[in-house]
């Protein structure tokens, strides 16, 4: 099935979620993320994936989430809904109910408790999901180091293809571009959204036209201008660039990606409150020195307020 051209290429943003002081949802904040997104040249989003902390949120709040983006965004983003979870009967349920609110479309990482042991059963289980919404693309979340789903994904794509009808691609987080880079040259009609923010200028080198990455929350237009860099062959100008986002991302590390994050965009005028547990916010004077060590690099998306 067909990308929506509008995501084909550029970064797809996977939003925070954000909560009240005492953790529970706060869909009146999203309104003014989705409109950041479109000022700072973001396409698309994926809601409810890792950076969104889906997997910490009940499968009512996923609904509703999904449902504030899709009003959010007013036509304005691709609406991605991630649908991904322990049970496949849930991740069917969120598909259906994807396509009934507006999604544009769905994606999934595998079921990590009871998990596919085979390239057949990865391709079963993600047809019976995908099935939910056949309406809609779908795209398959690679994220081993959080699924501990390792299997060969170039064998997924080859059966992928012929048995899920609604098959659109694959987002890969992971570091092996060598299997990304076949899977580029295998299947160049699939989007293949690259999801380490830290390896794009590398990815860029492989193929990759189209990234997903929760640093595009937070500096979307510096990662837009190394990519612009690159297509335009100045390649000294993209490996600045893409020093520098090793930097960035080495300083999100230590206090976690997503309490990180959530702490910069608060210093940045976005209070998107505390990520779930078993996650916790930095402390102030944490917060405070993560984000004057992050301002020094010069790559965050300042706005006015």
């Amino acid at each position: 099935m067909e990308t929506p051209e509008a995501i084909r290429s550029g970064l797809i943003a996977p939003p925070h979620t954000p909560f009240t002081p005492d953790g529970n949802l706060d869909t009146s904040r999203i309104v003014r993320q989705a409109d950041r997104f479109v000022r700072t040249g973001i396409t698309g989003v994926f809601v409810c994936g890792s950076t969104g902390e889906g997997l910490s949120l009940t499968s009512a709040e996923r609904r509703t989430v999904l449902e504030a983006w899709v009003a959010a965004s007013a036509g304005r983003l691709v609406v991605i809904a991630h649908v991904g979870c322990t049970s496949a009967q849930e991740a069917r349920e969120l598909a259906t109910h994807a396509k009934a609110v507006g999604a544009d479309a769905i994606g999934a990482l595998p079921p990590f408790y009871h998990s596919p042991a085979t390239i057949e059963d990865l391709v079963r289980t993600m047809r019976f999901i995908a099935d939910g919404a056949v309406d809609l693309p779908f795209y398959y979340y690679h994220i081993p180091m959080l699924s501990h789903v390792q299997l060969p994904m170039l064998a997924f794509a080859d059966q992928a293809v012929e048995q899920i009808p609604n098959f659109a691609g694959i987002k890969y987080t992971h570091n092996h571009l060598v299997e990304y880079t076949a899977l580029r040259e295998a299947h160049p009609d699939l989007a293949m959204f690259w999801g380490l923010d830290e390896l794009l200028v590398p990815a860029m080198s492989c193929g990759c036209v189209a990234a997903v990455g929760s640093c595009y929350n937070l500096a979307a237009r510096f990662f837009l201008k190394m990519m612009a860099a690159y297509r335009g062959g100045d390649l000294q100008d993209a490996l600045a660039h893409h020093q520098t986002a090793v930097q960035f991302v080495s300083k999100l590390l230590p206090l976690g990606v997503v309490p990180s994050q959530k702490a910069i965009l608060a210093g940045l005028g976005l209070d998107l409150g505390p990520p779930r547990l078993p996650l916790r916010s930095p402390d102030p004077p944490e917060a405070a020195r993560l984000f004057d060590a992050v301002s020094r690099l010069g790559l965050l998306d300042v706005e006015p307020q």
